[in-house]
């Protein structure tokens, strides 16, 4: 079997990518904090941050309304993002399931698929920048730690004593 370094090489990228894709996809599902729904099965209740901002359900309601204003101005963005991110995927998956394969497409679709994560990636930090402003230290606090927790883990423990 003559394989040569062109072919070597693209195999290479395209594990690559293939690993980069699913590593951010894990960091973003993680940071999101998905499931979409609370436990029970049932949507949020009136007043809960949407399913990309569960981070947020930590904060009292009065640590909520100071964000509010920022989480209208990036949800719109976040939703546009996040349909530009599943039109990603769905090319992806069109360009895997294809008859006539083509790896460079496919591999175009993946870079795509990236370049969309990303931009989600930049407007969630860019809100929690935003936000993070409008909190005080104790409410930065239980914010830091919803960030650090997994889908499902135990709620944060209550921020340390203000300090004198």
């Amino acid at each position: 079997m003559n394989v040569n370094k062109q072919t070597l090489f693209a195999v290479a990228l395209l594990g690559s990518l293939a690993f980069n894709i699913f590593l951010g996809g894990f960091l973003l599902g993680k940071f999101l904090g998905h499931p979409h729904f609370p436990h029970d099965g049932h949507p949020p209740k009136r007043g809960m941050p949407p399913p990309e901002f569960a981070i947020l359900r930590e904060l009292s309601p009065e640590s909520r309304d100071k964000i509010r204003p920022f989480l209208q101005v990036h949800r719109e963005a976040m939703h546009a993002e996040f349909r530009k991110m599943q039109q990603a995927q769905q090319a992806v998956f069109e360009q895997l399931t294809t008859e006539t394969f083509n790896a460079a497409t496919l591999a175009t679709a993946f870079a795509q698929l990236q370049q969309e994560r990303v931009k989600v990636q930049e407007i969630m930090s860019q809100f929690l920048i935003n936000a993070a402003g409008q909190l005080n230290r104790d409410e930065r606090f239980i914010l830091a730690k919803s960030m650090r927790r997994g889908p499902g883990d135990e709620p944060p423990p209550p921020p340390p004593p203000p300090m004198d």
